[in-house]
């Protein structure tokens, strides 16, 4: 009776530290969660302020700012996240697009509503990745992400 009673406490010692390292580690755990958010949020920042100087810069020259967003993009896209993430870095990717394309519609002088609908596009698209990312930092580690999600 006391091995067994020893086991059973070895038992319960050995999957609490599993599931610590799962709350913490795992696919979807708290700390990757928050790691990825302290990699996105320095680059939302760079690309919030590359935005506000492309608004007060001529369109002549507007493809260096250009540039620069499109530079800012990439480092969203090739940022590492957990799977539960994926959508709301996929969000934040194409808010990004729509942006350097609403910049780029602006640039070749294309009517208002044309450069508005990038514009709007982009903020609705950010505030779906900022919703997203709100989810999963509620859900972690138990997040599951929609196989099924058709993100436009």
């Amino acid at each position: 009776m006391k091995k067994f009673m020893l086991f059973l406490v070895a038992l319960l010692v050995v999957g609490a530290g599993a599931f610590g390292w799962y709350y913490l580690y795992g696919p979807c755990g708290t700390q990757q969660v928050a790691r990825a958010g302290a990699t996105f949020q320095p680059i939302i920042d760079d690309f919030s302020d590359a935005v506000d100087l492309a608004n007060s810069t001529a369109r002549g020259s507007l493809p260096d700012r250009i540039s620069q967003l499109q530079d800012i993009k990439s480092q969203a896209g090739e940022a590492q996240v957990p799977a539960c993430m994926n959508t709301s870095k996929t969000l934040l990717v194409k808010s990004m697009e729509a942006t350097i394309d609403g910049f780029i519609a602006f640039m070749a002088e294309q009517d208002d509503s044309t450069v508005s609908s990038f514009f709007s596009s982009a903020n609705n698209y950010l505030t779906d990745a900022t919703n997203e990312m709100e989810r999963v930092q509620a859900c972690a580690p138990f997040c599951i992400e929609d196989p099924y999600r058709v993100i436009p």
